[in-house]
């Protein structure tokens, strides 16, 4: 693994390249796209998929998919932002 030198210089570089495309994630859509595929796959292999909540918000802070760009994700509703829809 890296040092810890090497660590805050791969840390900075990423902060310098989120500031760089306005604050966004370079990473983000790729992983998205690989998750969605593999939903897709799971539906078609008609697979029951199973979704964890926060303790005592069963269903709680659901977001329509096409709400998803507007929505407030990181609310601590329901299930964390990245598994909201």
């Amino acid at each position: 693994g890296a040092n810890r030198e090497e660590r805050e210089a791969a840390e900075l570089e990423a902060h310098r390249a989120w500031e760089q495309s306005g604050r966004t994630a370079s990473w983000g859509c790729q992983w998205f796209h690989v998750w969605k595929e593999k939903v897709l796959a799971a539906v078609a292999l008609k697979q029951r998929l199973k979704v964890v909540f926060f303790p005592g918000q069963v269903g709680e802070g659901r977001e329509a998919f096409d709400d998803l760009p507007f929505a407030d994700l990181w609310n601590g509703v329901g299930c964390g932002g990245s598994q909201k829809c």
